[in-house]
């Protein structure tokens, strides 16, 4: 599609909203805030695993921080725990995570495009730096509690939920 943009999703927070797990969390812990918790852990060790080059794939990270979360809370856990998606990237083909440049890169080469061509759509301000600074376009989603910082860089789009992106991506 020449001239229009091609949109990539991040998936955790922006795509899928990550209260729906907190049944799952209530059922396991008593306590749905321990999902907060939980992905506040998961994006500790994302986070340095990039710094330091020290690469995990995303699911075994979600699993190392659930068993942190429970070891914190002095529980063990045991082992238990779409149609719309055109194509699933992973950051585990290049093993580094956004906001590094090669996460970005990565996807434009997967899909034969230029990284001005992408628009990364993120609840996440690491998430919009990095694109904007890689060269793709980035659309923030403000899902409850999330902000971007005062001195980024930021987006030309910012809506408050995927409802409004599509009627903005759509609009005249």
């Amino acid at each position: 599609m020449p001239g229009k943009d091609v949109l990539v999703f991040d998936l955790n927070e922006t795509l899928l909203d990550m209260s729906g797990l907190d049944p799952e969390f209530v059922r396991l812990f008593d306590d749905a805030g321990v999902r907060k918790t939980w992905f506040q852990q998961v994006v500790e060790l994302f986070m340095s695993a990039t710094i330091v080059g020290d690469y995990r794939s995303f699911d075994k990270l979600t699993d190392d921080a659930l068993v942190m979360v429970a070891a914190q809370r002095g529980t063990t856990l045991t082992d238990g725990l779409g149609e719309l998606i055109e194509r699933v990237l992973s950051a585990d083909a290049v093993q580094r995570y956004k906001p590094a440049r090669e996460a970005y890169e990565y996807a434009a080469r997967e899909l034969g495009l230029p990284l001005e061509s992408l628009r990364l759509v993120a609840a996440h301000g690491w998430d919009i730096a990095g694109a904007l600074n890689a060269g793709c376009k980035a659309a923030f989603v403000a899902r409850p509690g999330k902000v971007l910082g005062p001195a980024a860089r930021q987006p030309d789009i910012s809506v408050k939920d995927l409802r409004e992106l599509a009627e903005r991506l759509s609009g005249p």
